[in-house]
């Protein structure tokens, strides 16, 4: 080195040491005395140290899913909405197709058949996800929800994830999360005649002492008939498109032909059981006596004259503790609704959900948008997409509750200017309450139907119908040809028409149907630790 440069350098050199000696100090006497640095000197060297946070990279997803079709002001929604979207997930636009419930179906398989680029997709109740899974043409979600799902798994029942979900142990739906729980029938009845000739408080004790269909049930609705036909009251008489629910009340069905009870998980043909025999005799006994309409057979859709104030005297749908006054405020009359059972039963599924394609080429994105739009984060935003801009396609009311303008709680088509289904695109219990809605909808729910009902431990068993997929086609030309018919009870030799119903349900391989779904359930239970 040269001569005139070592004393600078040893100089450089002592002064360095002396530094660090003085650091090595105050760091012992901070320790020492409990203190450490000021947050705002610790935020400067964070910030100085910190690497600049990436923006992400502009991004368009293409989301398909369900709903009322285009409508008039859908492309200022979504404007409005993507502009929105930018403080959650800046350089992230959505491109949406609402697809009607005519064209969805057909459209899905196209999309997936030709391996169109698609970011999300709707895969819920009309679509087999089980068979979608086995094509291939979805992604497994678990890992993306551990890392970019974790807001949403907060709020959806993990029991979902597990159920209608869930295809060979792995998730590829995310659920919107709605009610789940069911299983519970109620009849509805005028609540004028109900007064003048029913004892209904009577009618329900009968109901939750027998828990599935008996003679008893039967009887104690059969008062009630007689009474309104000798009284001249008796109307269009039973629903019976929708009376034919409660013949399974006490069973979870799998499909048309199968059920089992809780507790037992023994696969059964529906149509071959007890309770199935007795509702058919009961209808045709009914028929004869007056109580069913005569016209039956012949009309398009024997539903339509349920809620008209001199339609049916008795129909049947799902029961919940505000029923009774919503649709007595929906059909513009008093109702009567008696529930068949005391329990709602968990549901494992909620019919709808969102997945993520094969072809997704931002699927990361994609399950950040999900994890958006199911949380309270992004709850704004999410009612942004179902109702609409505030003032122009709904009003506020109070917080959490609207008037939506021009239709009343769903929009069903695309006459409206604005309005999607609330179950399609997330959570449905962060959607504003609207005028169809009870005051407090969301919470009771919650509190009182989900949280109190009876656990189905085989609720998440997923069938995987395709190694029966010729019997099961089988088997549904056999019922749509007879079912019907013995459901309304108007078929004059019944008794004949239902023994040759059963062996042609025998020769179309319902038996092979039902052992397959047997050793699936058999597979399940094991899987997950439930003794039969």
């Amino acid at each position: 080195m040269n001569k005139r440069l070592k004393p600078l350098a040893m100089l450089l050199t002592l002064i360095l040491a002396f530094g660090a000696i003085l650091a090595a100090c105050s760091k012992d006497d901070k320790a020492s005395s409990g203190t450490s640095a000021s947050p705002s000197a610790s935020a400067s060297a964070t910030a100085v140290s910190a690497t600049p946070k990436e923006t992400p990279k502009p991004v368009t997803l293409k989301w398909i899913m369900l709903g009322p079709g285009k409508q008039k002001d859908s492309d200022k929604v979504w404007k409005e909405f993507n502009t929105r979207l930018q403080q959650f997930l800046p350089n992230t636009t959505v491109d949406f197709e609402v697809l009607t419930r005519t064209e969805y179906v057909e459209k899905f398989k196209l999309i997936m058949a030709s391996a169109e680029p698609v970011d999300l997709i709707w895969s819920g109740y009309l679509i087999n996800l089980a068979e979608e899974v086995n094509k291939g043409g979805l992604l497994p979600l678990d890992e993306l929800l551990d890392k970019y799902g974790q807001e949403l798994r907060k709020v959806i029942p993990e029991r979902l994830f597990t159920g209608d979900a869930n295809v060979n142990g792995k998730v590829y739906m995310v659920p919107s999360y709605q009610m789940t729980s069911g299983n519970r029938w109620g009849l509805r009845t005028p609540k004028e005649l109900a007064d003048q000739y029913w004892n209904a408080a009577e009618a329900q004790k009968v109901f939750y002492a027998n828990k599935t269909n008996t003679k008893e049930t039967f009887a104690v609705i059969e008062q009630y008939l007689a009474k309104l036909k000798e009284a001249g009251k008796i109307q269009k008489g039973v629903s019976t498109d929708t009376f034919n629910f409660v013949f399974k009340n006490g069973y979870v069905a799998i499909g048309d032909p199968l059920m089992y009870k809780i507790g037992e998980y023994k696969i059964l043909n529906a149509f071959a059981a007890p309770e199935s025999k007795l509702y058919y005799d009961t209808m045709a006994d009914w028929f004869k006596k007056g109580y069913i309409r005569q016209d039956i057979l012949s009309l398009q859709n024997p539903r339509a004259d349920e809620g008209k104030k001199d339609g049916y005297v008795l129909w049947a749908h799902n029961y919940y503790d505000f029923t009774e006054k919503t649709e007595s405020a929906q059909y513009g009359f008093p109702l009567t609704v008696i529930p068949f059972s005391e329990k709602y039963i968990a549901g494992y599924g909620t019919g709808t959900g969102t997945s993520i394609p094969r072809t997704s080429k931002n699927p990361e994105r994609a399950m950040q948008l999900l994890d958006l739009l199911n949380s309270q984060k992004g709850k704004d935003l999410y009612n942004l997409l179902v109702y609409g801009l505030e003032n122009e396609h709904y009003k506020k009311v109070k917080d959490n509750r609207i008037e939506t303008i021009g239709y009343t709680g769903q929009a069903q088509d695309n006459t409206v200017p604005y309005g999607l289904w609330k179950w399609v695109p997330g959570n449905a219990f962060n959607a504003y309450e609207t005028q169809a809605d009870m005051e407090g909808y969301n919470d009771f729910i919650v509190k009182n139907v989900e949280n109190v009902a009876i656990n189905n431990p085989a609720g998440g068993l997923k069938i995987d119908p395709t190694p029966v997929k010729t019997e099961n086609a089988q088997v549904a030309a056999v019922v749509k040809e007879f079912n019907l018919g013995l459901q309304r009870g108007a078929l004059p030799n019944h008794d004949k028409v239902y023994a040759e119903f059963l062996d042609k349900l025998q020769k179309a391989g319902i038996d092979k149907i039902i052992a397959e779904y047997q050793k699936q359930m058999d597979a399940y239970l094991a899987q997950t630790g439930v003794k039969k």
